[in-house]
């Protein structure tokens, strides 16, 4: 699977996530306004809408930071092999850019991304 591909997966399940958040917040003040004004006992199937909006909103931003969390790693790590594998000029070069993307993580990745693997 390439770099590009497992980006856009994580980006598609983040984006699921985040439509079920504000779906989950919608059918939540619904159902919820329709049982306070009608002061009737809601049926089997809205109390499990009620539960699964609740379970969404609660959980749906972790969910997210997780998955962002998750892109973060994965790039740190292709970023990394990726200056492993490259071909420096410079046998020093690699060493250099191998410390800079270990102790600076996502922000070492970033750095390497746009000074050395975009210009490649």
């Amino acid at each position: 699977m390439t770099e590009g591909k497992l980006a856009k997966y994580i980006f598609m399940l983040l984006g699921i996530v985040v439509a079920l958040i504000i779906i989950s917040q919608i059918s939540y003040s619904i159902i919820y306004s329709i049982t306070i004004n009608s002061n009737k006992e809601i049926n089997l199937f809205f109390k499990v809408i009620l539960i699964l909006s609740q379970f969404f909103r609660a959980y749906g931003i972790l969910i997210c930071v997780s998955l962002l969390c998750l892109w973060g790693l994965l790039f740190w790590i292709l970023m990394l092999i990726d200056c492993i594998k490259r071909g420096f000029l410079q046998p020093t070069d690699k060493v250099i850019w191998f410390i800079v993307i270990f102790f600076l993580n996502l922000l070492g990745a970033l750095i390497y991304y746009f000074s050395v693997k975009r210009k490649a």
